[in-house]
């Protein structure tokens, strides 16, 4: 039952959520974004496999650099998920922005595409998600599945 419910939760929002519609979008004071009268909070999930013998710099990476620079700009990693076992990729990592932040800016910004590409050389099977945020677990179903 939980896991339908998680993965309902969790739907991509690339099919309702439009660039006419983004555009419509304005950040709120409470960093949720408001349109149309609905205040929806996003979270970006990120999901992926680390790269055979690149474990020791991908973690060099991530927590050098990686999450410093998504703090600084109000992208703040509130889970981080291990597969031990399955057919799932090996992390999930779940980010919000801060109040008054837009997660889109974030991703919009040189930090984030460089940030991202240089995690791209340590990691394989990438695919990030933007999603309704819910105060419970969140994934989705890799495209490669």
């Amino acid at each position: 039952m939980w896991l339908a419910l998680s993965f309902a939760a969790c739907y991509n929002l690339e099919k309702f959520y439009s660039e006419d519609f983004r555009e419509k979008l304005i950040v709120g004071s409470i960093g949720a974004a408001t349109a149309r009268g609905l205040v929806m909070e996003l979270k970006l999930l990120l999901i992926y496999n680390i790269k055979p013998n690149r474990e020791g710099e991908y973690y060099r990476y991530v927590l050098g650099e990686f999450l410093p620079t998504l703090q600084s700009k109000g992208l703040m990693m509130v889970e981080g998920w291990h597969t031990a076992y399955g057919d799932y990729p090996m992390r999930l990592i779940a980010f919000r922005p801060e109040d008054g932040v837009d997660l889109y800016d974030i991703m919009d910004s040189r930090e984030w595409q460089e940030a991202r590409r240089k995690l791209l050389l340590l990691v394989r099977d990438y695919e990030e998600r933007v999603v309704l945020a819910k105060n419970m677990f969140q994934f989705f179903i890799p495209s490669q599945r």
